[in-house]
């Protein structure tokens, strides 16, 4: 996890307070080859994914090159489950 993931995972939570979930994701960018963490926002009925390296903010349905291993929350860390 880079210094700008735990920066940005920080203020998602300060700017986010009445989010219902957010979580920090480690994905596989199937585009570069390559694994990093995500935050994931979840407000208003919808996932918004913020990456560190690319600085975008998109929502989850935008993103297909992202491919979830694991979830880091409030609850610990755990394997990605799909429903």
């Amino acid at each position: 996890m880079t210094v700008a993931a735990v920066a940005i995972s920080a203020n998602a939570r300060m700017v986010f307070l009445t989010t219902m979930f957010i979580l920090n994701i480690f994905v596989h960018e199937r585009n570069h080859v390559e694994d990093h963490m995500v935050v994931a926002v979840y407000q208003d009925d919808r996932w918004l994914i913020l990456d560190d390296l690319t600085l975008t903010l998109v929502q989850d349905t935008d993103e297909s090159e992202y491919a979830p291993l694991f979830v880091l929350d409030d609850h610990g860390v755990r394997l990605f489950q799909t429903r």
